[in-house]
Order: structure tokens, then C-alpha cells, then sequence
């Protein structure tokens, strides 16, 4: 079974999070904010790497790599034939991207705002 719904996914991300949040933090109110804060922090981690990956920063340094090692490929291949290949297979292995892009930064601003949260509310 395959959920594409980041919503749903988000939901099941929130329940486990609380309850690891519940499991390292026990009842300690400070270690709540803390711990909700820095889960937070790497859920935005993941998201903004993920759109810097998928965003396709890192394609030049591959293209300039790919020139370089012009041995790497097959003498009778054309260039054309190596941007359809890349192509296709940059989009079925990015298919998954998006959702675990807006999932995780999801996750990352209910978090942090959790922790706000939690620290204003004394």
C-alpha cells in the first residue's frame, strides 16, 4: 500500500514523534522543549537538503565530473543518448522527493512550534 498524502504521512510522523518525545523526555517540561526543538531542527535539516538535492545544485558538479571522465563511457554512446538516460532515470528515482520534502518540513515546523509552545506557556 502506497500513501501519497504528505497529511497522512505528517499525522503518522506527529504520533511517533510525540511518543518518542515522550519516551526521552519523560516529565520534565524543559526536556519536552528541548527535545521537541532539536527533533524540529532535523526535520528541517532533512527538508532543505532534500529541495537542494532535488533542485539539482549538485547536476553541474556532476556534469563537469561527467566531462572530465569521458572514459567512463561507452565509445559508440552520444551525448544525446546520455541526457535521455539521465533524464529518465533523474525522474523516477526523484519521484518520492517531494513528499518526503513537504513531510518532513511539516514535521520540522509543528516541532518547533511545539517547543515555542511549551516555552511560553508557563
Amino acid at each position: 500500500m502506497r500513501v501519497n498524502n504528505p497529511f497522512i504521512l505528517t499525522l503518522i510522523g506527529i504520533v511517533l514523534g510525540l511518543g518518542l518525545l515522550r519516551f526521552t523526555a519523560q516529565a520534565e517540561r524543559m526536556a519536552w522543549i528541548d527535545h521537541a526543538f532539536l527533533l524540529g531542527v532535523g526535520w528541517l535539516i532533512v527538508s532543505a537538503s532534500l529541495f537542494v538535492v532535488r533542485g539539482g545544485f549538485f547536476q553541474s558538479f556532476a556534469a563537469n565530473f561527467k566531462k572530465f571522465n569521458s572514459w567512463l563511457y561507452p565509445a559508440g554512446a552520444s551525448e544525446v543518448d546520455r541526457e535521455k538516460e539521465s533524464a529518465v532515470s533523474r525522474n523516477e528515482t526523484h519521484a518520492w522527493m517531494p513528499i518526503v520534502i513537504a513531510v518532513s518540513m511539516m514535521l520540522g515546523i509543528f516541532f518547533i512550534g511545539l517547543s515555542l509552545l511549551l516555552l511560553y506557556t508557563v
